[in-house]
């Protein structure tokens, strides 16, 4: 028979197991509790610990509905249909690391592309993580996981042809764009001023050069100068970005891996040429102007032989346009690794905007009145729709508009040698004159008064 306990009797106290397992819970609760807030609340900026704001992932549908096919064109840079085919180019190749889907979930390679795009085109980046959905950690690996897939994409490679029949198809492009029929041109060339900020200390001693190199002193600008090669279309051919700005064209040029190319016996068609300014010296494989030529038939030579060079001028204002950042100086802190491989791919985006792959090199294309107009609409700032009768003024305005302050990086010889300067004849400039001459074309009326007054 179990005896009841008296009324009032006190329980015993738990026992030391217990106790131990009740403490341990509480600190495998506070533990647990302390790393959801780590979780909820992690470090996404440079300037300490800051609330991560629950944000949603935008969706590409969703930014095409919204936009619309027209502003589309004009946030991207490029059409919707674009847009997709070169997101697909990029999908394998677009890589961030480890695949992890973070407190904000997945961020998917065409977002990516998105932001990084927007960003390229002079978007605010706070802009662009308020519309993405994104972090501003997100929002720059995002860009150079672009930039790295668009540089190592082997289809966006950009290099001079060796085909010579690639080489003359250039040349017959380049002749439907002059009124002189000059039929040798196999690309443009010229240099333009990538503005940057005054490098760093550490990108001096790893260049092993003062941040005086980088000096522009006649823009009054610190960057780099960049050789370019375009087509008669503005599509580059070459580059050459690794020289600092304070370099002329010329040493610029003699320094590239094209000056060996070209300069070697059988690269070049026979009777082709680079077309350069006067910041070149006249060879048989560049045609220049004349110097210090005012009137007469070497006057109108030098009028119709840039009417074929203003192609890579024209080619470097659409460059400077579409892709805004380059409006501005580009930041030390990006480092000079970072800021060429930045604006190669921005050169290599703005050959497959053009469609370099569904629009071949043939001897008989000239753009429509209406391709021009919706390229034109495309870089137009004002939004200003643009008749077919005022397409050509606005396209002179467009040359000059913007982009003064960056070409024209080094039209200067403070650093070519006498010797250098001095050349041969060139025999291909001597058969474009007589072409001139022979053909009896002038620069305009008034020069043709001159000559016979």
């Amino acid at each position: 028979m179990v005896k009841n306990k008296p009324l009032g009797t006190v329980a015993k106290p738990c026992s030391k197991v217990t106790t131990t397992l009740l403490v341990v819970g509480l600190v495998v609760a506070s533990f647990l509790q302390l790393n959801a807030m780590v979780h909820m609340y992690a470090d996404t900026t440079s300037g300490g610990r800051n609330f991560v704001i629950k944000r949603r992932r935008a969706k590409m549908r969703e930014i095409e509905t919204q936009l619309g096919p027209y502003y589309f064109r004009r946030s991207y840079r490029l059409s919707k249909e674009k847009f997709h085919r070169l997101a697909n180019k990029l999908r394998s190749h677009i890589r961030v690391g480890k695949k992890r889907k973070g407190p904000n979930g997945y961020i998917s390679p065409a977002l990516r592309l998105s932001a990084a795009l927007r960003y390229f085109a002079g978007g605010s980046p706070y802009d662009i993580l308020l519309s993405h959905g994104l972090s501003h950690s997100s929002l720059f690996v995002s860009v150079w996981a672009v930039v790295d897939a668009v540089n190592k994409h082997p289809d966006l490679a950009i290099g001079f042809p060796t085909d010579h029949a690639k080489q003359r198809a250039i040349a017959r492009g380049f002749m439907e764009r002059s009124d002189a029929g000059f039929d040798c041109c196999a690309g443009a060339i010229d240099g333009m001023l990538v503005w940057t900020e005054k490098p760093s200390e550490k990108d001096c001693d790893m260049l092993k050069c003062g941040s005086g190199r980088f000096m522009c002193g006649r823009k009054h600008k610190f960057g780099f100068n960049m050789q370019g090669v375009c087509d008669h279309r503005g599509r580059f051919l070459d580059l050459w970005i690794l020289n600092p700005a304070s370099s002329s064209d010329y040493i610029a040029f003699i320094r590239s891996k094209l000056y060996e190319k070209i300069t070697s016996d059988g690269f070049l068609a026979d009777g082709l040429a680079l077309f350069g300014d006067n910041a070149y010296v006249s060879t048989e494989y560049m045609v220049t102007p004349y110097r210090n030529i005012r009137a007469g038939l070497k006057d109108d030579f030098n009028y119709f032989q840039s009417q074929v060079r203003i192609e890579i001028e024209c080619a470097f204002g659409m460059l400077v346009q579409r892709w805004a950042i380059l409006r501005r100086a580009l930041p030390s802190k990006m480092g000079v690794k970072k800021q060429i491989a930045l604006t190669m791919a921005l050169c290599k985006l703005h050959n497959f905007c053009l469609g370099e792959d569904d629009l071949p090199v043939q001897a008989d294309f000239r753009p429509t009145n209406l391709q021009a107009r919706d390229e034109l609409n495309i870089l137009n700032e004002g939004g200003v729709e643009l008749n077919d009768a005022s397409s050509r003024g606005v396209e002179r305005d467009r040359r000059d508009r913007g982009v003064d302050e960056l070409l024209d990086a080094g039209e200067h010889f403070d650093d070519v040698t006498s010797a250098e300067l001095s050349s041969g004849r060139s025999k291909v400039r001597q058969r474009l004159l007589n072409i001139v001459e022979y053909a009896d074309l002038h620069r305009s009326v008034s020069s043709k008064a001159r000559l016979y007054g």
